[in-house]
């Protein structure tokens, strides 16, 4: 039978001047390991270790174009973005010399524009484009024929938690199909449950599904960088058994567990192998090969899924790492990401 995280009674967590304190020795049982160590020794950086589900709501202040649609008109059916040279993926920068964050704000703007001018960013470039508004007779107004988005939904899993209320989760950047991260560096987490998972197939991995509550906000992210998603949470809504955080040089080759959750909001430990830990002197991401050992994980999910981002690696009683990816061709198989820079990276 697979161990279950123990948690305590919510308690009020005291606001200290540092992210860490080193000022006290404490033993306590919550965690047993079968590797070797019964008691964890807090005597160094501990944090509150994650595993539970979050939904993740990333907020860019940029609109970014997610399509180009044809408007009909009396002259054809066409984009008057895409005439001015707009493409998918273009972040809009501004409309008409402002900047504009409210998609109200970017159609009132177009209704009383004979030539709106748009600035795009293109990779490290500023595009001007001049986009004449053609009128839409079905929907009566003045269109540019393009789609904006400035959100990405999704879910993920919790890493840990600072004593003072900071978190870390899914050890890898939020990136959009067009491979924009640093433009969503806002956002909220959330209450999640998972409800089922789609089982990898031929060259696809497998997900989690889980149902959001998007009326529970439970952190605020504050950065979004190669290392993960960071913030704040709000409220006493996370585990709060303590573990140490490893540093990398800690970590080694050989057995070692991951805490996940593959159904409704109940992190469990499943056993892993390390197969490789990379020498890494500064932040990087795919610190460690891992495979899945665990029978019944292999069982039920086929392994590693889309949605286990973030769920904490732990080896000798410690907090290790991350899982932050998946193989393609082998979802036994995963890369992670050392818990020492994600600290450092909630701390910077």
């Amino acid at each position: 039978m697979k161990r279950k995280v123990c948690s305590s009674a919510v308690i009020t967590i005291a606001i200290i001047c540092c992210v860490i304190s080193f000022l006290s020795v404490v033993t306590i049982g919550l965690y047993r390991s079968p590797f070797g160590v019964d008691a964890l020794q807090i005597n160094e950086t501990t944090v509150y270790i994650g595993g539970e589900p979050i939904g993740i709501s990333a907020q860019s202040e940029y609109f970014i174009v997610s399509e180009l649609i044809n408007v009909n008109t009396h002259e054809g059916s066409y984009s008057p973005a895409k005439r001015s040279g707009i493409v998918k993926g273009d972040i809009v920068y501004s409309l008409n010399g402002k900047r504009v964050t409210d998609i109200v704000e970017f159609n009132d703007e177009i209704q009383k524009s004979e030539k709106a001018v748009i600035i795009v960013k293109r990779g490290n470039n500023f595009i001007n484009c001049e986009v004449t508004p053609v009128f839409d007779a079905v929907q009566n107004a003045y269109k540019v024929g393009m789609l904006l988005k400035n959100n990405i939904t999704g879910i993920g899993t919790m890493t840990f938690v600072t004593k003072d209320g900071y978190f870390a989760a899914l050890g890898h950047a939020i990136c959009d199909e067009f491979g924009h991260s640093a433009a969503y560096n806002g956002g909220n987490i959330y209450a999640c449950e998972v409800t089922g998972y789609n089982k990898p197939e031929l060259n696809r991995p497998g997900e989690l599904r889980g149902s959001v509550d998007f009326n529970m906000v439970t952190g605020e992210i504050n950065k979004n960088c190669i290392a993960g998603i960071y913030g704040k949470t709000i409220g006493n809504n996370y585990n709060t058994t303590e573990i140490q955080v490893a540093s990398k040089d800690e970590v080694v080759a050989g057995k070692a567990e991951i805490l996940t959750t593959i159904d409704g909001k109940e992190a469990k430990f499943y056993e892993i192998e390390i197969i490789k830990a990379v020498n890494q002197n500064s932040l990087a991401d795919k610190s460690m090969v891992i495979r899945v050992t665990d029978k019944e994980l292999k069982e039920s999910t086929g392994g590693i899924l889309q949605g286990m981002s973030g769920s904490p690696i732990i080896q000798n009683g410690k907090l290790v790492g991350a899982v932050t990816h998946v193989f393609i061709s082998d979802s036994t198989k995963g890369y992670g990401i050392y818990a020492e820079w994600m600290l450092e990276s909630i701390k910077s």
